[in-house]
């Protein structure tokens, strides 16, 4: 990262609360910077004319009487507009707070006013969560003051190390998103480099590993082949209780671990089930911990050769839970253990979509444009996430950075109707299939009941689109929930958008074929999408008639 124009500023806005369209000003500050380093400050106290919370002047350090003291907000405001003299200002989320502030108490200035955290994104996107505070203790393991010239001073740092984190990006990545900001006219150009002589949108998939297309793809036949012997093996319930109890591995690496008698008595029916190839069913009030007492001798099959288990959730959060907290628990106590999170194919981004539209971008027709993003900026801030991800999974993206291309990155999903599987050139790197062969090795999938129900028809209908390896245990967690997904998972609807829908991407002006450009239609084929047409709005007038036939009184 550069040093940005020669002279720019930080501000800084504490307020009375989060929404800015009610918040008000309590303290403003503003950094001006040459050269990178701070060469004069201003901070002004502002009166809310309103009590401020205890937690506020708890975390502030300040007392009432020192907001008294202070300024109105407009002037607070209007004092840190004329000391920015309409240079390029900096702040945290500046179009949700700031900007708002500023218009809301007609405090001008005339720069640019720009958010730092569309920097995060470009600079740091393998993180989850670039909010001020999340950022400040991921980088630099610091908290914001709530004082508004500290704070400001903290973004700063912050800026230091998004310097280094950007120069991490791999060169080719760094110079494709130059050229994307350049081509964008982004104010962010002059903070990261220059622009000039950089490539225009290359799909960057060099940087993708390759897959080993030499390497069979394990299959359930084989699996079950491997394992024909495993029904004699068991799992002792003693060993289960032994792992959860107050004295065993667990307990050593978390202070916090008691023993539940509830969740003893829960890990032996499992492992009991388990051993037995039984069913079992379990109602598991809120506390006992549940998750463990069927991941515990789970993982102990899955360490005799019995695996893989299959975890099926309804909610993201208890997926969230077991990835991220419990199976590293469990590995670490058990000295390893293979597990991944398998999602279905629409979440994860499709390479070839990716490397189509990267095309339309510099062939200057772009074929997605959503919302009020320019399409080299979008392209600018998934190039920065592609080159870091290691899944390519869609929910890695930034929650607020999801929202604002929502549209786009839904359009580059993967998607079972549109594969072309074998035949796509991208196949060698796909994510979906990269997933696939994780979840194939791995002694513990987790995933979610959509893509359990939903591969029940495609392991039949359509072998080789089915993503869930062959497994031999099997927990469905939040089972209250299985019927409902069950209906929505298998139940198939067909509208008349959906048809025209399919017959535009097909042979539409930015269909498959379009895009392919070697391949035709010749006068037989376009006579059967004509009569494709026909047939769909046929089939949907006749619908309509039987549906207003049905329910007139």
């Amino acid at each position: 990262m550069r040093k940005g124009p020669e002279d720019y500023f930080i501000l800084e806005i504490i307020t009375t609360g989060p929404d800015p369209q009610t918040a008000i000003p309590l303290e403003a500050a503003a950094l001006r910077l040459s050269g990178g380093e701070e060469a004069e400050s201003l901070s002004v106290l502002a009166d809310p004319g309103v009590p401020v919370s205890a937690c506020l002047l708890e975390r502030s350090g300040r007392s009432e009487e020192d907001f008294r003291q202070g300024l109105t907000p407009a002037e607070a405001l209007s004092a840190i507009c004329q000391f920015m003299r309409g240079g390029a200002a900096l702040a945290h989320d500046a179009a949700e707070m700031e900007s708002v502030l500023l218009e809301r108490f007609r405090a001008t200035h005339a720069g640019p006013l720009l958010d730092t955290r569309e920097l995060a994104w470009l600079a740091a996107p393998y993180l989850r969560d670039h909010s001020l505070h999340s950022l400040a203790a991921s980088l630099l393991g610091e908290t914001p003051t709530w004082k508004a010239l500290d704070d400001a001073r903290l973004l700063l740092r912050i800026l230091a190390r998004l310097s280094e984190a950007w120069k991490e990006n791999p060169a080719r990545t760094r110079r494709a998103i130059l050229g994307a900001l350049d081509e964008a006219q982004s104010p962010w150009l002059s903070f990261l480099g220059k622009g000039g002589g950089h490539p225009l949108f290359p799909d960057l998939a060099e940087l993708i590993p390759s897959l080993d297309r030499g390497k069979p793809f394990p299959s359930g036949a084989s699996a079950r082949d491997e394992g024909a012997g495993l029904d004699e093996v068991k799992v002792n319930p003693e060993e289960v209780s032994s792992l959860l109890g107050p004295r065993g591995p667990l307990a050593a690496l978390r202070p916090d671990h008691e023993g539940r008698p509830q969740q003893a008595a829960m890990a032996e029916a499992v492992a009991s089930a388990m051993n037995d190839a039984a069913f079992l069913v379990v109602e598991a009030g809120t506390g006992i911990g549940k998750s463990l007492a069927y991941l515990a001798p789970g993982v102990l099959h899955c360490a005799a050769g019995k695996g893989p288990l299959l975890v099926s959730t309804y909610t993201r959060h208890l997926q969230e839970q077991l990835f991220h907290r419990d199976l590293p628990l469990l590995a670490r106590a058990l000295g390893s253990l293979d597990y991944c999170l398998l999602k279905g194919r629409n979440n994860y981004l499709c390479l070839r979509k990716w490397s189509e539209w990267c095309r339309s971008l510099r062939e200057g027709n772009p074929t997605l444009e959503f919302g009020e993003t320019p399409s080299s900026l979008s392209y600018a801030f998934l190039a920065s996430w592609i080159s870091r991800t290691t899944s390519g999974d869609l929910e890695e993206i930034p929650l607020l950075l999801h929202l604002r291309l929502q549209g786009l990155i839904g359009a580059l999903a993967s998607g079972h109707e549109d594969c072309l599987r074998p035949h796509c050139r991208m196949q060698s790197r796909c994510w979906v299939e990269r997933a696939r062969r994780l979840a194939a090795s791995s002694q513990v999938v987790v995933i979610n009941h959509a893509l359990l129900l939903s591969q029940a028809w495609v392991a039949e209908s359509a072998p080789g689109n089915a993503v869930l390896p062959d497994f031999r245990l099997l927990v469905v967690d939040e089972a209250h929930h299985l019927e409902d997904v069950a209906t929505e998972a298998l139940t198939l609807s067909v509208s008349l958008r959906d048809c025209l829908k399919s017959l535009e991407e097909t042979v539409g002006p930015r269909g498959i074929l379009a895009r392919c450009g070697r391949l035709s239609l010749d006068q037989e084929g376009m006579n059967m999408i004509s009569e494709a047409h026909r047939e769909s709005e046929e089939a949907a007038h006749e619908v309509e008639e039987l549906f207003f036939e049905r329910v007139r009184p």
